[in-house]
């Protein structure tokens, strides 16, 4: 992890790192780090976030997005995690698209 930072903050929309202090201050705010947020008409809950610290602390570049949806019975999953922001709307506007799909094959 040297030369690169675990805990992120959002300036103008680009990821730079920050301090665990104002991490802790991001952490509380998860209103304020939500980046989309849709309920479909199946109930699916879809909210695309961001992390705060990397999920990727290993790997070439850090991973501060996800996308996750939730089920009308609370059940959770990750859709998709993002490194930057365009990707992680892009990848909001996807599982929409995925979920919209698989409740018109269901019907």
């Amino acid at each position: 992890m040297a030369g690169r930072g675990f805990y992120y903050k959002l300036d103008e929309g680009r990821p730079v790192p920050c301090s665990w202090y104002e991490a802790g201050v991001l952490l509380a705010d998860f209103r304020g780090r939500t980046v989309c947020y849709d309920i479909l008409s199946t109930g699916f809950r879809v909210s695309t976030s961001f992390l705060v610290f990397d999920h990727n602390p290993f790997g070439p570049s850090p991973v501060l997005f996800n996308t996750i949806a939730t089920a009308t019975d609370g059940t959770e999953r990750v859709l998709g995690r993002y490194r930057t922001l365009a990707e992680a709307k892009r990848g909001h506007e996807q599982a929409l698209s995925f979920l919209r799909l698989v409740a018109c094959g269901n019907a």
